[in-house]
Parts: C-alpha cells; structure tokens; sequence
C-alpha cells in the first residue's frame, strides 16, 4: 500500500486526454511567462535587451581590430615603430573631436549618431581586406583607416552612454536602480565579447591571414547597427539644427556648468588622475613585466586579458543581480572603494616571479575595476543634465583616451629607469590615493547631503 502511495505520489501527470491537452497548455501558456519575466529581471526591457545584444556584437568585433591590428602593421612594414604609429591613430580623434562630439550629439537623436557610427565603421574596416586583395594595403593606409574608425567611435560611445537614460522608465528610484543595471548590463556585454574573442583569435589566427580578420569586424558592425535600428526611444531628438557655431558654444557653455557641477567636476577630475596613474601599467608595463621579468610572451599576455575579461564579467553580473543593496550603499562609497582597491591590488606585482602568481595578481586586481565604471557611470548620469549627457560622456572619453597616451608614453619611460616591478608598487600608491581623494571629494560629499535632505 505504501509503495502505491508513493508511486501515486511520483506520478503526477495527469490521465486522460482532455486532462493531458489541458495540462500542457496550462505549461505552453506558464514557461514563456517565466522565461519573459526572467529576461525582463535581466535585461529590464526589450530596448536594453537589443543595446546589450549589439554591444556584445560590436565589442566582439572591436577587439578583433585591436587585436589584428599591430600584427597586421607588423606584417606590412616590420617596424615596430609603425605598428606603434598605427595604434596611435587610434587614439587621436578621441583626443581631436571628443569634446565637439559631445555636443553635437546632444544637439541630434543619439540612436542615429550610432546607427550612422556602425555603418561607417563596418564599411571603413571592409576596405582593409579589400585594399589588401588590390595589393594596395599600406602602413599609410592602416593608419588613416584606423584614424577614422576611432573618429566615429569617438561619437558612438558617448551617443551610446547618453542614450541609456533613455530606456529606462519609472520612478526616481526605480530608473536610479534601473540605471545602476543597464550600465552593468552595457558593462556585462563587453567583457563576454572580451572573453570571446581571443578565443577566437587562436583559432581563426591558425585558418587565416590577420587581414581577413577585419572582414568578420565589418559584419559585426553591420549586426551591431540591426540591433541598433531595432531600438525604439521614447525621447525626441533636439529639432533645433546643429552647425559648427553652435557646437562650440555648446561646448564652452558645458565646460562653464560642469566647472559649476562640484561633484561632476570632481568625478572627472579624479577619473583624470586615476587612468594618468593606472593605465600606463596596464598597457605597457604588464607586458615588459611579462618579457623581462618572467622571460614570456604574448600567449601569458593574452591568458592575463583572458582572466581580467572572466572577473570582470563576474563582478558586472554580481552588480546587476544586487543593484538594489548597491544602490544602498551609495554609488559613491562604491566608486571610492574600487579605486582605492584598484590602486592597492596592483602593490603585489611588486613581488611577481611567476605566471602562477601574475595570474592570480591579475584576478584580483581585475575584480575591482567595475566598481569603479559602474558606478561612475550611473553617478554621471544622475548629476549631468539630460541635454549635456552626450558632452560629460565625451569630456569622460577625451579625459580617458588623452591620459593612457601620456600614461603609456611616461610608463615606458619609468620602466627603462626603475624597472616594471618598481612601476607597479609606486603605481599602486598614486591610484589608491585618488580612491581616498574620491572619498573626502565626492562620498564624504553625497553622505552630507543625503542626511541633510534627511533633517529637512
């Protein structure tokens, strides 16, 4: 009897055929419900759900370019020199145009300044493999078409970031939340494609020469800009027509009220100073630790970008699954803390001998950088205006772009007269300082006024 019970018990499907056709329809009608609300609770919306799809495309794409890009220089000219060049060219327009870009695109629909973005980089890359089938191809060539790339980047991503406010909805404290989410979500996309792509680099690098790379990079421009076009904004964009005059008086008139803006100032000024310290050793000092200290080469390089990529995917899904409690705790404590950390956890390369120990260096210094973006993104858009969103994230890039050439160029510098090691220890204490600067300028600030607003 006992066991007919519990077999009776196990057997809960229903009998008869009326009573089996109901029971899989009540499933066909509950499975997708559960399946909308988890991608809702994921991805918040169907818009932010297609920004995220197209930033994994794009980014994947992007990182195939920067990728094959100085193998591509050195295969044409064999200088380093000119691979060196060529990079810089990467940079420049950033440096050139970002502060306009900001304006103009606050001046026009932010979705159309990324659809026109994506499909000019899509089509600019595709003439590398094409210019290469002609014979054509020059380091020349290289540069002028990677200086024109990073020109429309410069416009994509301040466009992108600005638009974000956009898609969310609700009230202040549901789209502050909801904010906090997206930008982990923006975040979260571009370390899965970081992720990604090295993996397939060792394998396409084994089935093809580094030119036809850039082909696979056009067509996921081309997918990033269908994602894109799919986006439908409940915002309009400014009617008033935008030229050069009122481009720059819309820049100058930004930098007056960011100059007023106290906590956006000082956000951007501590950003500043935090890439001036950090990113030089990120990006030249890493590897001349992995050449000359550890005798290795790019396959450890590329293993270390592997595990910043993984940690960083991690900590930006931890951050989209507790934004609340982060919310809670205050964006700026947050941002404090991942740049004192930041700082910090770069002291025990100091003592690195090993790939073992690099590695897991590495793992934990990564863990803490998107805490520092998250957070300071969703801060940005919290302070800054709506209509000045696109030039703060365009002052952001310029501020961003401009201090890894100066910390690249210093770092390299230090490193023939102090060594790597020596780098990374003096570099941990300057970028930590800006954590506890961002402490006493900004946490220690919003603290104040929230217990203020509180008496009140």
């Amino acid at each position: 009897m006992k066991c007919a019970q519990e077999g009776a018990g196990r057997n809960t499907f229903p009998k008869g055929k009326a009573s089996r056709a109901m029971y899989i329809g009540a499933l066909n009608v509950e499975l997708p419900k559960a399946m909308h609300a988890l991608l809702r609770s994921i991805f918040i919306n169907r818009n932010l759900g297609l920004l995220w799809s197209g930033q994994i495309v794009a980014k994947f794409g992007e990182s195939l370019f920067l990728m094959a890009l100085p193998f591509l220089a050195l295969d044409l000219t064999g200088s380093s020199m000119a691979a060196g060049l060529v990079q810089m060219s990467s940079y420049l327009p950033i440096l050139l145009f970002g502060l306009f870009a900001g304006a103009y695109i606050d001046r026009t629909s932010r979705q159309t300044v990324m659809l026109i973005s994506d499909l000019m980089r899509g089509a600019l890359v595709l003439l590398i493999p094409i210019l290469a089938a002609l014979n054509q191809l020059s380091a020349l060539w290289l540069g002028l078409i990677a200086f024109a790339i990073s020109g429309f980047s410069a416009f994509f991503v301040p466009a992108r970031n600005a638009m974000i406010p956009e898609l969310v909805t609700g009230s202040r404290y549901e789209r502050e939340v909801a904010l906090l989410k997206a930008n982990s979500l923006v975040q979260t996309s571009e370390q899965i494609a970081f992720l990604i792509a090295p993996l397939a680099v060792g394998v396409l690098a084994s089935l093809m020469q580094p030119v036809h790379l850039f082909g696979i990079t056009s067509v996921t421009f081309f997918i990033s800009y269908a994602f894109i076009w799919a986006i439908r904004t409940v915002s309009l964009p400014n009617a008033e027509r935008a030229n050069f005059a009122k481009i720059l008086a819309d820049t100058k008139n930004s930098l007056m009220r960011l100059s007023r803006n106290v906590p956006l100032r000082n956000i951007l000024l501590i950003t500043s100073l935090n890439n001036l310290f950090l990113m030089g050793a990120a990006v030249v000092a890493t590897p001349v630790l992995i050449k000359n200290v550890l005798g290795k080469g790019l396959e450890v390089f590329a293993l270390i970008e592997l595990i910043f990529a993984v940690m960083m995917l991690l900590v930006g899904f931890l951050m989209n699954v507790f934004a609340k409690q982060v919310r809670e705790i205050g964006y700026e404590k947050v941002w404090a803390f991942g740049l004192v950390m930041d700082g910090i956890s770069y002291a025990p390369y100091y003592f690195c001998r090993s790939v073992e120990e690099l590695c897991l260096y590495a793992a934990i210094h990564a863990s803490f950088i998107i805490l520092i973006i998250v957070p300071r993104s969703a801060m940005i858009q919290a302070l800054a205006p709506s209509e000045d969103l696109g030039k703060v994230f365009s002052f952001l890039n310029v501020a961003v772009a401009g201090m890894i050439a100066l910390s690249s160029a210093a770092t390299g510098w230090l490193c023939q007269q102090i060594g790597a090691p020596a780098v990374f220890l003096g570099v941990s204490i300057l970028a930590g300082l800006t954590g506890v600067a961002a402490w006493q300028l900004v946490a220690k600030q919003a603290g104040q006024v929230s217990v203020q607003q509180q008496v009140n």
